[in-house]
């Protein structure tokens, strides 16, 4: 073991045996964050790998089990970023309701119904969505409406 060179504190580290040896994580503080990596170092504030990555990472460089990770929003923001990435997640929300019987109409309206309301992205905007038969009819249908007197 180690004491902190910050508060004096015991110290910690991961260890894993990879079969030909043993592989040592840098040494971290559970109290004040310090760590003998500059890269995990928490004490004054988030590291740079947690401001790198997005992730919480101690100061042993493992995520910390005592902040959460926002796994959504993460999610979200990756989803909003990446086009065929969120094109990917409508075609396999769509998916189920064609297996259940829905039309590919009806699968795809509620697939992005569900991107839109839940990451907030809208796929009727994808250069993807445009082909579809049923897409271009109602692009092209004139808007209903009060007549003008």
């Amino acid at each position: 073991m180690m004491d902190c060179k910050k508060c004096g504190q015991e110290c910690y580290r991961e260890s894993v045996d990879v079969g030909v040896g043993v592989i040592h994580g840098p040494w971290g503080c559970p109290c004040c964050g310090w760590s003998d990596d500059p890269e995990y170092d928490c004490s004054e504030g988030e590291s740079p790998a947690t401001k790198r990555t997005g992730f919480h990472c101690g100061p042993t460089g493992m995520l910390d089990p005592t902040q959460p990770i926002e796994a959504f929003e993460v999610l979200k923001a990756a989803i909003q970023r990446d086009e065929s990435y969120a094109w990917s997640w409508h075609c396999n929300i769509a998916m189920p309701y064609q297996d259940e019987g829905a039309s590919h109409e009806q699968g795809n309206r509620a697939a992005a119904r569900a991107m839109s309301t839940i990451f907030g992205v809208d796929v009727t905007t994808f250069k993807e969505w445009k082909p579809f038969p049923w897409a271009i009819a109602i692009a092209n249908a004139q808007p209903q409406g009060r007549q003008s007197e």
